[in-house]
């Protein structure tokens, strides 16, 4: 029997994202939504004569085709699913390609009957399911099967079509030819490096190194119409710079050219964790606001990369941890010597001993190669087998998440504001010994993560001039990248109590954030699908997006890529802008008037 598609989710509210928190206005784009319901739908429904038309054309030019029609249930399901099975949905097709020209033949199908919408998938991460469409009936185009790497390590420089896994890219940079170089990219070996570098791309490299999007130094791109083009720096900037931080919007990648570095010394891995020194919320608290403090000095080392994680403890965490609220960890690497990396930590436990916070109750600091840093970053992957992406394709995640983006490597979170989120995360934990049975037969147990990756420091290599002008992410200036998420095994379902802790949970980030007087943005590669129209163009692309627009306008007329966060078709991009302009006179004109009259007496 076939598997059985996952219970929709819960509905969730819209994250409100606050005026007090200061993000960029977005009071010229609230007539977006308003603009697009006047054009034509987002999602249109194929009749059954385009959706026959449709699948004759894709069957026609011998493409590996997958439907509800054609193949038996189990396979259209496995075809269907994200990585996160709470976003599952029902393509029209699925196309499995094995080379670029099948992309082409795939787009220009679609793009001939019904304009449906096409969506590509290289790993199936998104957050939101978008690779797989974000909503039923879309065209999937997976891109899987495109995962070959060639290094050329001499010149610094490796071609990866957008299929290979981040994974696999880590062990075929370092064992071709004279080997060890790598890519500045994230830490999930199933990740697709497709869907990854379009986004941004940050890890544990990049303050040294630059995000992925940075690394691009030229990309083959199918576009809407079928045709394929290269863009890089001599040809099709406009195109290069759009890839650079929204590529979902403009084409379908299928190789990147990569500037690679080398690696052939060895770095710095380290973990700390706090469990049963954590009694109380002023003790977490202190263990962060001592890590924060180091953050924002000028020790903080472009070299290092780490993350701080709270969570619920577990069984590897330093004893004793029965009946703990929370455990804390920080892992990170070091790309210099032992040495130079304990000059570095030494200015971090002097934070610790100014904030009076607990030292570790575990510690780990060890000199490796590069490829073994890389496989301690994998808690998945069995012993032995850390880097094999196959074997972590068979499994799924279930989650729902939030994300903020900090601006400003000068502002962190204030004292009282720190307080405040532990006390929330104290009072909100659930114990082992609390759960239970629901009356709907679904136990009461999730799991809860609440990442905060540095972002910051005085001079990170994402931060250049060249890195700012070269892409369409637009947030370079940020001291923590943070993401919070509830979830499950992919056996279960997610309990309600998982969804409310999340959505407290994000309105008490949202608060203390606002209380500290920091602005905050976005991440795409860590997608809301929560978010509204005005909010997610506002807070992904900021200034970026006029020219983002005016990009998507000329290469997808049609909007033909398209995916619930939709930038919307030539027609609807024009209207939006007209209906903004008129805004705008019609405010310039309600200021003149006031400047004329003087205020009311």
């Amino acid at each position: 029997m076939p598997a059985a598609p996952p219970p929709p989710r819960p509905p969730l509210r819209s994250s409100r994202w606050r005026t007090a928190l200061g993000i960029v206005s977005i009071a010229l784009l609230g007539l977006a939504a308003s603009a697009t319901a006047q054009n034509t739908p987002l999602w249109p429904e194929l009749d059954p004569t385009q959706l026959a038309q449709l699948q004759a054309c894709l069957v026609g030019h011998k493409l590996n085709v997958v439907t509800a029609a054609l193949s038996d249930a189990r396979t259209y399901y496995q075809s269907s699913q994200s990585d996160n099975l709470v976003f599952h949905y029902n393509p029209s097709a699925i196309v499995h390609a094995s080379s670029t020209q099948d992309v082409q033949a795939a787009v220009r199908c679609a793009a001939k009957h019904g304009n449906i919408a096409v969506a590509a998938r290289s790993g199936g991460h998104s957050f939101g399911g978008y690779g797989s469409g974000g909503r039923d009936g879309s065209l999937v185009i997976d891109v899987g099967a495109l995962n070959k790497t060639v290094s050329h390590p001499h010149e610094r420089t490796a071609e990866i079509w957008t299929g290979a896994r981040l994974g696999d890219v880590v062990k075929e940079l370092w064992s071709q030819g004279d080997g060890m170089v790598a890519l500045a990219h994230g830490t999930c070996p199933s990740v697709g490096v497709g869907g990854h570098a379009i986004c941004g791309g940050f890890g544990p490299t990049s303050r040294a190194w630059g995000m992925t999007m940075d690394h691009i130094l030229e990309a083959d791109v199918v576009l809407a119409d079928g045709s394929l083009v290269t863009a890089s720096q001599t040809q099709n900037q406009d195109l290069l710079w759009a890839i650079r931080g929204a590529g979902s919007y403009v084409g379908i990648v299928t190789r990147f050219l990569f500037r690679t570095h080398d690696v052939s010394t060895p770095v710095v891995f380290f973990e700390y964790r706090w469990t049963p020194s954590l009694n109380t919320p002023e003790d977490a608290a202190a263990v962060f606001t001592a890590l924060q403090a180091f953050a924002l000095s000028k020790h903080a080392s472009e070299k290092l990369g780490f993350h701080i994680q709270m969570m619920r403890p577990v069984k590897t965490d330093p004893m004793p941890n029965t009946g703990r609220k929370i455990t804390l960890h920080v892992r990170g690497n070091f790309l210099g010597t032992e040495a130079e990396f304990g000059a570095v930590v030494g200015q971090l436990w002097k934070q610790f001993r100014k904030h009076g916070a607990p030292m570790p109750d575990g510690k780990t600091e060890r000199s490796m190669t590069f490829l073994a840093s890389m496989q301690e970053w994998d808690d998945f992957g069995p012993v032995g087998h850390k880097l094999d992406t196959l074997l972590e394709r068979q499994k799924h995640n279930n989650f729902v998440a939030k994300t903020l983006l900090t601006l400003d490597h000068t502002k962190g979170l204030t004292p009282e504001a720190i307080l405040s989120l532990y006390r929330h995360l104290f009072d909100t934990a659930v114990l082992t010994e609390d759960e239970k049975v629901l009356a709907d037969g679904h136990p009461s147990w999730f799991l809860w993560n609440l990442y905060f990756e540095f972002y910051g420091g005085p001079a990170p290599a994402y931060r250049t001039k060249d890195a700012i002008e070269g892409s369409a992410f637009p947030w370079r200036d940020g001291l923590w990248l943070i993401q919070a998420s509830a979830g499950t095994d992919e056996k279960k379902t997610i309990p309600h109590g998982a969804h409310v802790h999340l959505e407290r949970l994000n309105e008490q980030l949202h608060d203390s954030i606002a209380r500290s007087g920091i602005k905050a943005a976005g991440y795409s590669c860590y997608l809301d699908p929560d978010l509204s129209e005005n909010e997610w163009r506002s807070l992904y692309y900021g200034p970026s997006l006029r020219r983002l627009e005016e990009i998507k306008a000329r290469v997808d007329p049609t909007n033909l890529l398209r995916n619930p966060q939709s930038l919307g078709s030539r027609t609807e991009i024009e209207h939006r802008w007209k209906s903004q302009r008129r805004s705008l006179d019609r405010a310039m004109s309600a200021a003149n008037r006031s400047l004329r009259t003087g205020p009311d007496r």
